[in-house]
C-alpha cells in the first residue's frame, strides 16, 4: 500500500462516489511505481458493487486520465489466458505510457497501451459522463465535446451540466428499445438543442398511449 498514492486519490475529482471508491480501491493496492493489479473479485468483493459497475468505473477513470489500464496475459498449456490487468495511477501524470517499461512475473505479457496520458486531459469529467450515457457514440467525440463546452460556457444559453446530463439520462430510457442510426450523433442532439423537446415528446407519447387505450 502506498500512503501517497492514497493521498493522490483521495483529492481527485472523478466525477461521482462510485469513481472515487474504485480510484481509492486501486491505490490502496498500489506498490511504490504506482501500480497495482487486483481482480475483478477482489474489488467487487471491497466495495460491494457489480462487476458491470465496476468495470463501468475504471472505464470512466481511464478516459478521464486518472489510471492507465494494461492487459495482461499467462501462458496456460500452449495458450494464452487473460489474467487481471494492470493498472497504474497516473501520479502527477508526468510519463508517457508508450515508454514506460513495468516489470511483470514470468510468463506474464502485457497487451500495448496506445494511450498517451502524457497530453492534457481531453475531455471534463462531466463530459465523459455524459458521453458514456449517451446511446449513439459513433460520432465524432472532440466535435460533440466542443459542441458541449460551448453549450455550457456562454451566459446566453442557459443549461447546466447537471440538467444537461439528467436530459441525456431519460433521452436514454426513452429511446432504448430505437436503433441507433434513427438516434442523432451527440454532436447532432446538442447543436438541435434536442433536450428542449424533449419534455414534449415524452408528453407526447403518453397521450398516443391514452388514447390507444
Amino acid at each position: 500500500m502506498s500512503w501517497s498514492a492514497l493521498d493522490w486519490a483521495s483529492k481527485q475529482k472523478t466525477g461521482n462516489g462510485t469513481n472515487k471508491l474504485v480510484l481509492l480501491c486501486l491505490a490502496n493496492y498500489t506498490d511504490d511505481k504506482n501500480t497495482c493489479f487486483p481482480s475483478y473479485k477482489t474489488l467487487i468483493s471491497i466495495t460491494e458493487m457489480s462487476r458491470s459497475t465496476i468495470i463501468r468505473a475504471l472505464k470512466s477513470l481511464e478516459q478521464i486520465g486518472l489510471i492507465n489500464i494494461q492487459e495482461r496475459f499467462a501462458d496456460f498449456n500452449d495458450s494464452k489466458r487473460q489474467t487481471s490487468n494492470l493498472y497504474t495511477l497516473m501520479i502527477g501524470c508526468q510519463s508517457d505510457t508508450h515508454h514506460v517499461q513495468f516489470e511483470t512475473p514470468s510468463g506474464i505479457t502485457m497487451k500495448p497501451q496506445l494511450t498517451n496520458h502524457n497530453k492534457p486531459l481531453k475531455y471534463d469529467v462531466e463530459f465523459v459522463e455524459l458521453w458514456n450515457e449517451y446511446p449513439r457514440k459513433d460520432g465524432s467525440k472532440k466535435k460533440a465535446y466542443e459542441t458541449y463546452k460551448k453549450l455550457t460556457s456562454e451566459p446566453e444559453i442557459v443549461i447546466i451540466k447537471k440538467e444537461l446530463f439528467q436530459k441525456v439520462v431519460k433521452y436514454n430510457k426513452l429511446n432504448k428499445n430505437k436503433e441507433l442510426k434513427f438516434i442523432p450523433h451527440l454532436t447532432t442532439w446538442l447543436n438541435q438543442r434536442r433536450w428542449e423537446t424533449l419534455e414534449n415528446t415524452n408528453e407526447e407519447r403518453i397521450n398516443l398511449n391514452q388514447l390507444a387505450g
